[in-house]
């Protein structure tokens, strides 16, 4: 009795002789041209020190001009674009993140609600679109994005 019935066999085998053939191929390549994978395990003090010095700059000019940022979303009421602010979170471990909230709302002086744009990495508790309350001394960045692509604010990046 045939267990190959569709006559498979030979082609399977041949395959498995070109995957061969292929990893073969890849480690000479690799032995011949002296290639090796690499990973960056120096960093740059110097490097890091000034990648923060930016960061706390930007969080610091995003601070300064979030009155501005309330001034439009009150005078517009949010109509003309879209708003969005980061917010620090803080998980039950406390472990922080800065996340993006869209759609918010006052829900009285010190308490907004929104939801979150961004899917957590470093916090728990927290995913994507989930609706939270925030209060706005945890704002770190603001961002408008008026209906012709143009944007305001965003000084802490894109990530």
């Amino acid at each position: 009795m045939q267990c190959d019935r569709f006559g498979l066999r030979p082609v399977l085998k041949s395959m498995n002789r070109l995957w061969a053939i292929f990893a073969v191929a890849a480690l000479l390549s690799t032995v011949v041209c002296g290639c090796k994978w690499e990973t960056k395990t120096h960093i740059d003090p110097a490097e890091e020190q000034a990648k923060e010095a930016k960061k706390l700059e930007a969080l610091a000019e995003a601070k300064r001009t979030l009155p501005d940022f309330w001034a439009k979303y009150e005078a517009y009421g949010g109509t003309d674009a879209t708003y969005s602010v980061k917010v620090r979170l803080k998980d039950s471990v406390g472990n922080t993140e800065d996340l993006w909230v869209s759609s918010f709302e006052r829900i009285d002086e010190t308490r907004w609600r929104g939801g979150l744009a961004d899917a957590p990495k470093k916090i728990t508790g927290f995913k994507q679109f989930q609706i939270i309350e925030f209060n706005p001394a945890d704002i770190v960045d603001w961002w408008i994005m008026d209906s012709r692509g143009s944007s305001t604010g965003r000084f802490t990046g894109y990530d």
